[in-house]
């Protein structure tokens, strides 16, 4: 019955003993495009997710482009405003997938500043008590 209008739908079931009205039959078929829509929607939305973190993992920072068009063309507003957020800072995004940096060394600098600043003020206090006496 694809591509046949409601009341032709309706006089087809109604022949068979369908006493529903031809209303009934336009909300059920609309429930179902909706069902429909709502799971390629879902569908849509998990591939782009796991296509991103294969670029991400795959350090070819050429493929974002034609992904970030994909993205787009779901129309989903969340995914689009993802999207010009990367655009926002393009080459920072090409280089985070392009180079492989290991987090511990940021760590390692952030421990460092923690003790430095914890030396400068051991130092501070030791001078302020000097200066006491």
């Amino acid at each position: 019955m694809e591509g046949l209008k409601y009341q032709e739908i309706h006089a087809i079931i109604k022949e068979k003993g369908y006493t529903g009205t031809q209303n009934a039959i336009r909300d059920i078929i609309s429930k179902k495009r909706r069902i429909h829509q709502e799971r390629f929607t879902f569908s849509g939305i998990l591939n782009i997710v796991n296509e991103f973190k294969t670029i991400l993992q795959s350090k070819r920072p050429e493929t974002l482009w034609p992904w970030m068009e994909k993205a787009a063309s779901l129309d989903i507003t969340e995914l689009n405003s993802f999207v010009e957020g990367l655009k926002l800072d393009l080459d920072a995004v090409m280089n985070t997938i392009s180079y492989s940096y290991n987090i511990s060394l940021s760590e390692n600098v952030n421990k460092i500043q923690v003790i430095k600043n914890a030396l400068r003020i051991a130092a501070v206090s030791s001078l302020c008590l000097k200066a006491r006496a």
